[in-house]
């Protein structure tokens, strides 16, 4: 998906979006969870842990 696919999906700017994958914004608890459901459609194993800490 591109910025502006997960800025629509999560309801923000895809500048919001790109500051959120850069570090310089976090995401929300509520982001990561959305991103999580999103990725499980293609990959039901994902987690939040290995998403956003490669865990």
């Amino acid at each position: 998906m591109t910025q502006d696919d997960m800025a629509k999906e999560l309801h923000i700017s895809r500048q919001s979006y790109s500051n959120k994958e850069r570090g310089i914004t976090p995401f929300t608890d509520k982001e990561k969870i959305e991103i999580r459901e999103l990725i499980r459609s293609v990959d039901n194993t994902a987690t939040i842990d290995n998403i956003f800490f490669g865990l």
